[in-house]
């Protein structure tokens, strides 16, 4: 089974001056925990997943980011933290039973392209139990 959802590249925070909080390691090594529990809050609740079914053991994730320009970005930064962000999120909605290797076995991430009016990152969410030949590993 392949379920598929979008999460966000970034996080606006701030009442009075809103800032874009970039979700990518460089930042979040930086970030006062309490910022960073704020962000990974609001990760969570941005992220429209009342879609999806539980998923079955094991399972891989793919995120293809789509960036807003041509700046030079690190895929790896940017997967580290929304990989960790959105592991949580579907174990905190039961989507997955845990986040640990025996439940996620792969994850992988791709460049899809510039999108400057609505970046993001697309995930995908594959049962490799149910259908090995839909898995991008």
């Amino acid at each position: 089974m392949m379920q598929t959802f979008t999460a966000p590249l970034f996080i606006t925070m701030g009442k009075k001056k809103p800032k874009n909080y970039w979700l990518n390691t460089n930042n979040y090594r930086n970030w006062h925990p309490i910022v960073n529990n704020n962000i990974k809050k609001a990760f969570k609740a941005s992220l429209d997943i009342s879609h999806l079914q539980p998923a079955s053991a094991p399972i891989s994730l793919h995120y293809r980011f789509y960036y807003p320009d041509l700046s030079k970005r690190d895929i790896g930064n940017s997967l580290a933290i929304i990989d960790k962000f959105t592991a949580d999120a579907l174990t905190a909605a039961e989507i997955l039973i845990d986040d640990n290797y025996t439940v996620v076995t792969t994850v992988t991430g791709e460049f899809g392209g510039i999108d400057k009016e609505n970046p993001r990152c697309e995930v995908t969410i594959y049962s490799r139990k149910e259908n090995n030949d839909s898995n991008p590993s």
